[in-house]
């Protein structure tokens, strides 16, 4: 018998390496409020981003639990501004770059996402969008969301998506393509402004548990797109397409409120998207983990803060509720 398992442990023993958690807001536990999303108002100093951090540092603190030797906390929302002054703990180190610079910089073990809210167009998720305000996406005909486009980025470059916290309905939207991944659900959204949250000890408890169990000794294979895939944005505006679909150059193609691509290398959805939605939101980090171009906040992303017309129209009664 014991010959038969000879050697067995060396080879599904885990290599230890290097983790990312990237976090975003608008699912960590805690944030129930549109004036907590938006470096608009107090709220999102004094809820938003302390919500975001205590997130970011239960997933990073779980994984290393898990037995990773590193863990890197990447910020994920809006311009990637909001955790320059964040603590964390031994062993986990802020980086000043996105998901993007760091999967290029290689050496990652595995992404583990934060703070998940439901794609566009998803009624009973709070905050619901994709990539930016008024924008949807599809991949090769799916409807899809933030945290699934970054599944396929990481897949481009070999590193798995290994777990995710955040809006219920987010989180069974991962579980739809990635059965078997481990998930933190942190709220239950009733509408896209009001929400029902969990106990927030409880929460984090079970994120921090879902993390250690992200750091598994049999990572998942990366998600990856098709050799050759399609990638459409949808803009509610027909005047957003316009310039998206100028910005995006000329590997994109224009049919009225859609503006899509033909790749074969995911690297090139992304770098569509960034131009696409930089044109609109200047320094955006999209919903592919990557700073949009230009980089530097202008128009509607002036001073670092979000057009406040753009704020009320999103939250508001009349805000839009795509699938396309």
């Amino acid at each position: 018998m014991k010959s038969g398992r000879r050697g067995s442990f060396k080879e599904v023993a885990r290599t230890p390496g290097k983790f990312a958690v990237l976090a975003d807001l608008e699912g960590a536990v805690g944030v129930r409020s549109p004036r907590e999303c938006f470096p608009n108002f107090s709220e999102y100093q004094e809820f938003g981003v302390r919500n975001q951090q205590e997130d970011a540092n239960a997933a990073a603190s779980g994984l290393l639990q898990g037995g990773a030797d590193e863990v890197l906390v990447l910020d994920g929302h809006h311009v990637g501004a909001n955790l320059l002054s964040a603590r964390v703990a031994d062993g986990v180190r802020l980086s000043k770059g996105t998901l993007l610079d760091e999967l290029r910089g290689g050496g990652l073990a595995g992404v583990f996402l934060t703070g998940i809210h439901g794609k566009a167009g998803t009624p009973n998720s709070f905050s619901s969008a994709t990539i930016a305000p008024f924008v949807a996406a599809r991949l090769d005909g799916d409807v899809v969301g933030d945290s699934l486009l970054i599944a396929y980025l990481c897949g481009a470059f070999g590193v798995p998506l290994v777990g995710v916290s955040g809006d219920w309905v987010a989180c069974e939207e991962v579980r739809w393509r990635l059965p078997h991944i481990p998930t933190a659900p942190t709220k239950t959204g009733f509408d896209r402004s009001s929400v029902r949250h969990h106990d927030a000890a409880a929460a984090r408890t079970a994120l921090r548990e879902a993390a250690a169990r992200a750091a598994p000794a049999s990572p998942p294979t990366p998600l990856k797109a098709r050799r050759a895939f399609r990638f459409e944005l949808s803009f509610t505006d027909e005047a957003d397409a316009a310039a998206a679909g100028g910005a995006a150059g000329n590997a994109a193609r224009k049919d009225g409120r859609v503006v899509a691509m033909n790749g074969h290398d995911f690297e090139d959805a992304m770098e569509f998207c960034a131009r696409a939605v930089g044109v609109l939101y200047p320094g955006w980090v999209d919903g592919l983990g990557r700073r949009a171009v230009p980089a530097e906040p202008a128009g509607r992303t002036a001073g670092g803060l979000l057009d406040a017309a753009v704020i009320e129209r999103f939250y508001g009664a009349s805000g839009p509720y795509w699938s396309d």
